[in-house]
């Protein structure tokens, strides 16, 4: 159930309120020397809308609502300054505990949460089964990020992704717990290229937010994980549809375009490093001390 029954029109202008709130609070919560709001457009505040109007189109339980408010944030700040603060990720660890053992349902309606309650002799439909998927959503969550890195940087050179992203997806793991986690993050793979490529080509420069891709995500798992389960084993079989050769051209295709993202990376790792460098330095001059 939702948090209190809400018309989209009604949800849509708190989410203009709460978006409103949001944008003023970023400077705040990066602890940026400039007030001022952080955004030209008030992007913030119509993204809140739209996603609360959908949430109350499908009558979504209130912790959807709670981590999208965190989601926004999150990519706000990262937008911003290339930096997720703590108070938001690791603040949000604890509540989607809490939220998930109060109101179990979001955690519940991720896909295979239920086999693995009954294959480790758990309940389902008790809340504290809720809670352990929470917890352990939070826990995989950070080490998958941790074990990407690890391989990353051995293959790569560079940094994969950031610590803030890494606690980013512990609490969305907290809230949409470990079945949650590996939808989310093989999504925000699939956005965070579409947005990397754009952004490089735009800026030429290869250090983007990833913290927004990831976002994404991991609020169009919470909002219809069933959905995208559905739509993932459809694409599948669709694609198994396609002739031996035509299957064959189009993984060869998509194999090559990793080697040559891996052996791209490798071979200007110095130069990525030294970009990465400079931005954050630039970022540290905005930041009280």
């Amino acid at each position: 159930m939702a948090v209190w029954p809400l018309s989209a029109w009604t949800a849509a202008a708190l989410g203009l309120v709460l978006g409103h709130l949001l944008r003023r609070a970023v400077p705040r919560l990066l602890r940026l020397r400039d007030p001022s709001l952080p955004f030209r457009y008030p992007w913030p505040e119509m993204l809140c809308a739209l996603a609360f109007s959908l949430l109350a189109a499908t009558d979504a339980p209130w912790p959807a609502w709670w981590l999208t408010l965190v989601l926004v944030a999150a990519s706000a700040c990262d937008l911003r300054s290339k930096l997720i603060p703590d108070v938001l990720t690791v603040g949000a660890v604890p509540t989607g505990f809490l939220a998930s053992y109060l109101e179990p349902t979001l955690v519940r309606a991720v896909p295979l949460h239920d086999l693995l309650a009954i294959q480790a002799g758990l309940s389902f439909r008790d809340s504290s089964t809720a809670l352990l998927l929470s917890v352990a959503g939070a826990v995989f969550g950070l080490s998958l990020v941790w074990a990407l890195r690890v391989v990353f940087r051995a293959i790569a050179s560079v940094e994969a992704m950031g610590w803030g992203d890494a606690k980013l997806l512990a609490a969305t793991g907290a809230f949409l717990g470990p079945v949650g986690v590996v939808l989310t993050l093989a999504l925000s793979f699939f956005l965070g290229t579409l947005h990397g490529t754009f952004a490089t080509l735009r800026t030429g420069q290869p250090h983007f937010a990833f913290g927004p891709s990831l976002a994404l995500a991991a609020w169009c798992v919470a909002a219809g994980s069933e959905h995208l389960m559905e739509g993932v084993g459809r694409f599948q079989s669709w694609l198994f549809t396609l002739p031996l050769t035509a299957l064959t051209a189009v993984y060869s295709i998509l194999l090559a375009f990793v080697v040559y993202l891996l052996w791209r990376l490798r071979r200007k790792s110095a130069e990525y490093e030294a970009m990465i460098e400079s931005d954050y330095a630039a970022i540290e001059s905005e930041l009280e001390e």
